[in-house]
C-alpha cells in the first residue's frame, strides 16, 4: 500500500473520529440538560438550524435569553467543534510517520481555539 493511500485513509479515520466525537458530545449534553428538566429531544442532534433553534427555545420555556445562548452557542456548537478537532488531531497524531513534535504541531493544535475564542 502506498504512503499516499495510507495518509488518505488516516484523514478519513480522523474525519470519522471527529464526527463521532461531535455526535457523542451532543448526546451527552442533551442527556445532562434532561437531568435539569430541559426536555430537549435526542433527535436534536440531527436537526438543521431553524428547527433546532425552535425546539430548543420551546424546551427552555421561560428561561432567560442568556441560557439559550450558553446552551446553543457554547455547549452545542463551540465545545463539540473543539472536541471533534481534538479527536481528529488524536487520530492523525497516532499515525507512526507523522511528527508530533515541534512548533508546527503546537501552532496547529492551538490555532483553532484561538480563532474560536479569540
Amino acid at each position: 500500500m502506498s504512503t499516499s493511500r495510507v495518509i488518505s485513509l488516516v484523514w478519513v479515520a480522523a474525519i470519522g473520529a471527529g464526527i463521532g466525537a461531535i455526535v457523542v458530545w451532543e448526546l451527552a449534553v442533551i442527556a445532562v440538560l434532561r437531568l435539569f428538566h430541559v426536555n430537549v429531544p435526542f433527535s436534536l442532534v440531527v436537526h438543521i438550524h431553524p428547527r433546532r433553534e425552535h425546539e430548543l427555545l420551546a424546551a427552555l420555556g421561560r428561561r432567560r435569553k442568556h441560557t439559550f445562548v450558553f446552551i446553543s452557542g457554547f455547549l452545542m456548537f463551540a465545545c463539540p467543534f473543539l472536541v471533534g478537532l481534538a479527536a481528529g488531531d488524536y487520530v492523525i497524531d497516532g499515525f507512526p510517520s507523522h511528527s508530533t513534535h515541534g512548533f508546527n504541531h503546537d501552532a496547529g493544535s492551538v490555532s483553532p481555539q484561538v480563532v474560536i475564542f479569540g
